[in-house]
């Protein structure tokens, strides 16, 4: 079994832990070098909001209109699982598979039983970290089981030509 971070629980102030989040995310992702299978992967730094890069934002908090995102404490305690899951893999305890939106390759990396998923989004020779939260909808299952089954198909379809 794959040995993730203990979860970062929030202690009740959110300045300081919001800091403590900063901290795991900026060794992670700003101070130290990402890879998955060779290929460096990078945030997105732009727009900045309250002088934080956007990936950030996106990782510890929902909402579609950025100055009105809301922190999501389950996906704040787990921001020390991404480096760990796109460096781990291939690991027993995570599946990949690829899907394409806005015209481009997306890789999807889901740890457990369905149980986190992190995406990133082919560029050339290297990826960008889309997102990454917790699974926790039945149904967000599902559809993720549905696309991990016809991507599975269509590889054995293509090894078949």
């Amino acid at each position: 079994m794959l040995e993730l971070s203990e979860l970062i629980l929030f202690n009740g102030n959110w300045e300081e832990y919001e800091e403590k989040l900063y901290s795991v995310f900026k060794s992670d992702f700003l101070d130290g070098r990402v890879c998955f299978l060779e290929r460096k992967v990078e945030i997105i730094k732009e727009p900045k909001f309250k002088d934080r890069e956007w990936s950030f934002w996106h990782l510890t908090s929902t909402g579609r209109i950025e100055s009105e995102r809301e922190p999501d404490f389950r996906k704040c305690e787990r921001i020390g699982w991404i480096k760990l899951i796109i460096e781990s893999f291939p690991h027993d305890n995570i599946i990949s598979w690829e899907i394409v939106e806005k015209g481009r390759p997306r890789i999807c990396l889901c740890y457990g039983d369905w149980e986190y998923l992190v995406i990133l989004k082919k560029v050339h020779s290297r990826f960008i970290l889309i997102t990454a939260h917790p699974i926790d909808f039945k149904n967000t299952k599902n559809k993720l089981k549905r696309q991990y089954e016809e991507y599975l198909k269509i590889k054995k379809d293509e090894n078949r030509l």
